[in-house]
């Protein structure tokens, strides 16, 4: 999804299980539901659209990146948004 000049995604985090088949679920998602999520948003034109990128998890922690590149799942150099 694109919104205000970021690309957002939202996909189920490393180690996260099926808990229900996407046939089953209440509103017929995309996607079965599973265990644990992993979202982030990055610029799409780093410096034009906006400069940092950003990623959450089922921890609730935000994470950022001043480079604008995607935060991997895991958050591997990314920092704490304080």
């Amino acid at each position: 999804m694109i919104k205000s000049g970021y690309a957002i995604a939202v996909a189920a985090d490393t180690g996260a299980v099926t808990v229900t088949l996407k046939a089953k679920t209440c509103n017929s998602a995309a996607a079965d539901a599973v265990s644990a999520y992993y979202a982030e948003g990055h610029p799409i034109a780093v410096g034009s659209t906006g400069q940092r990128s950003f990623a959450t998890n089922g921890r609730a922690t935000i994470y950022f990146l001043n480079t604008g590149a995607v935060i991997p799942k895991g958050m591997a150099g990314a920092s704490e948004l304080q």
